[in-house]
């Protein structure tokens, strides 16, 4: 009796189990290579996002050093910028200072030195009527006016207001400084005033000329 029949023939259905169980194996054989294919497509899927997720962690990381770099960078401008800043101060302050100490020497420049200017003015219309001005510290007389006919009288008049003052600052340790303005005067008039101021140089110790 050949293998695989009996139960089948004696129940009145020959049938060869021979290529039933071929059947069954193929089939059996094409689910597993099927499992197998998904399998290792599911494996090369997996190695392909975890190729996909090392890029992109590859490329965070390459973001996260230039973003350290950028920072550094700006770190150090920023301690560049603040040494500037620290320095510019510094310079502010030495000149914040010294304009302070010249805004005070001027303001008591009298107290170092007196500058006094004389003024000798004309009429353009009668070049013999002047007058003479004089302006410095705590000297402000009034305008002595002359002509031809009391000329002398006029100059002997500014010398000596010059003089007392001179004098008055020699006894305070002073120096004066005395200049003619040159704008509107007649140049014998020029003249006759650094003559006197000359005059002065010689007699006081304390006296310039400009």
């Amino acid at each position: 009796m050949s293998r695989g029949k009996g139960v089948l023939e004696r129940a009145g259905l020959p049938v060869e189990l021979t290529s039933l169980l071929d059947v069954i194996f193929l089939i059996l054989f094409v689910v597993m290579q099927s499992k197998q294919l998904s399998v290792i497509e599911l494996q090369n899927k997996s190695e392909a996002q975890a190729a996909a997720m090392e890029a992109e962690l590859e490329a965070t990381r390459a973001e996260l050093e230039e973003t350290k770099a950028e920072l550094e960078r700006v770190t150090t401008e920023l301690e560049e910028t603040k040494k500037l800043l620290s320095s510019t101060q510094t310079d502010l302050t030495v000149i914040e200072r010294n304009y302070e100490q010249r805004i005070d020497a001027y303001e008591h420049f009298d107290m170092y030195a007196a500058i006094v200017t004389v003024y000798i003015t004309y009429d353009p219309e009668n070049v013999k009527e002047r007058a003479i001005r004089i302006s410095g510290p705590n000297l402000e007389p009034d305008p002595i006016h002359f002509d031809s006919s009391n000329e002398m009288a006029a100059w002997n008049r500014m010398k000596k207001y010059l003089t007392a003052y001179a004098q008055g600052k020699e006894e305070s340790g002073i120096p004066v400084i005395l200049s003619v303005n040159g704008d509107g005067i007649l140049h014998r008039d020029e003249l006759r005033a650094e003559t006197i101021f000359n005059g002065l140089r010689r007699d006081f110790g304390n006296v310039y000329v400009k």
